[in-house]
């Protein structure tokens, strides 16, 4: 316990802990408040900033998350969570985009009569 606070690891540990217990709780807009609050330009936290773009990938903010997880591999280019959300992430927007543009009717043709 007391080596954690001396690297200052408890801090984070504390952190996160709170964060997933606002979670819980639904409180998701706070816990992007906390989040964007300690991810400054010049964060390293590879714990807290692959935490914050798994909570922006669940509210659907797939372009903020895959920032986020491209500033995991910036700073641990092997890190496998944050390469599988990415890989997670292009494979909601693959999806998306295959479905939006197979659709072979227009907003214009529902209405012709």
């Amino acid at each position: 316990m007391d080596r954690l606070k001396r690297e200052g690891k408890m801090d984070k540990v504390i952190f996160l802990k709170k964060c997933e217990e606002l979670e819980e709780k639904g409180a998701i807009d706070e816990v992007i408040t906390l989040l964007e609050e300690r991810c400054v330009a010049d964060c390293r936290e590879v714990d807290i900033l692959y935490y914050y773009g798994r909570v922006l990938k669940k509210q659907h903010r797939f372009g903020d998350a895959l920032n986020a997880y491209n500033r995991v591999l910036a700073i641990e280019p092997e890190h496998v969570k944050a390469k599988a959300g990415i890989y997670l992430i292009n494979s909601i927007l693959s999806i998306e985009n295959n479905l939006y543009f197979e659709n072979p009717y227009t907003d214009e043709g529902l209405y012709d009569m």
